[in-house]
């Protein structure tokens, strides 16, 4: 009868224990705010327009860091390259490696597009 108890106790607790982290988890309002944070000048509906959909920090890190590998990179550019990311560094790593091919902004920007490139 003990052994049972402990079992129950022991299922309850790691069944309890794990429910909060799905409330916690890391969505489209976390990443919206973040990428607030890294671009104050960013307007609503394009921070809305980038964050749509995201489940992970990764979107607002590569916006943030889109903007520190490429200093003349538009928003716009950012966002089409870092919209749907699920892989910061992946994703700016091609963007890098596209620029030094000589391919425009625009061009590299709809290669390494999170939307479009093949690597998760």
């Amino acid at each position: 009868m003990k052994r049972w108890k402990i079992l129950a106790w022991t299922l309850f607790t790691s069944c309890s224990l794990s429910l909060p982290s799905a409330v916690l988890a890391y969505g489209p309002v976390d990443c919206v705010r973040d990428a607030a944070q890294a671009d104050k000048d960013m307007l609503m509906r394009l921070a809305v327009e980038l964050c749509a959909g995201a489940s992970s920090p990764a979107v607002s890190q590569c916006y943030r860091d889109a903007l520190k590998v490429d200093s003349g990179m538009l928003r716009r550019h950012a966002i089409d390259l870092c919209a749907g990311s699920t892989n910061a560094k992946n994703t700016l790593d091609c963007y890098r490696k596209a620029s030094r091919l000589g391919l425009f902004r625009s061009h590299a920007t709809t290669l390494c597009s999170a939307r479009n490139a093949p690597f998760p």
